[in-house]
């Protein structure tokens, strides 16, 4: 087990970063971008400006972690390992991943790029989308109930294929909510 440690400036592309369960550490400018972090577990972690492109997640415990200003695209979080399951991204570049089944409940998306995300079949109730970018991101059979979407850019999703009571939008979001009606709005 790794507690309370600070790791700065490393290299698990190169490096691989040790099995275990790393507990309030704080990453910093670390490079993940391809790195293998299969069944290591990341409780109540930070990570700051550290790059995770590509990075195998595969039965990864994500418990309350933070990231802010990373780089994250291309990422298969549907193969994490879900037990409490908890992530905010703040700032973050998360294009091309994929949350698809997941239990993101209260999680955060804020100020983020989260192009081309699959989200499908995912609960998402109550999740935070705060000034993110969400073109071309797919919300199929999801529960979006409470979600806030009332700063989010390109939001396209179909209100017949999810639940979204109480989900919170504003009116330039709208169109966004009827492209499938292919219908005009100026």
């Amino acid at each position: 087990m790794y507690e309370d440690l600070e790791f700065i400036n490393e290299n698990y592309a190169q490096n691989k970063l040790k099995k275990g369960d790393y507990d309030n550490c704080i990453f910093q400018h670390c490079d993940f971008s391809k790195a293998d972090l299969s069944s290591i577990n990341f409780v109540e972690c930070r990570f700051e400006n550290c790059n995770f492109s590509l990075a195998s997640v595969k039965s990864t415990g994500f418990k309350d972690t933070v990231w802010l200003d990373c780089k994250v695209l291309g990422v298969q979080f549907l193969e994490v390992n879900t037990f409490l399951l908890q992530m905010h991204f703040k700032n973050c570049i998360l294009n091309n991943s994929i949350f698809s089944n997941l239990d993101l409940r209260s999680s955060k998306f804020e100020h983020s790029e989260i192009t081309e995300v699959d989200f499908s079949n995912c609960n998402l109730h109550g999740v935070d989308f705060s000034k993110s970018n969400l073109q071309g991101a797919i919300f199929d059979s999801c529960d979006l109930r409470k979600c806030d979407f009332r700063t989010a850019e390109n939001l396209t999703l179909d209100p017949d294929r999810n639940q979204m009571q109480g989900a919170k939008f504003s009116l330039d979001g709208l169109p966004g909510l009827l492209t499938k009606h292919k219908l005009k709005i100026s």
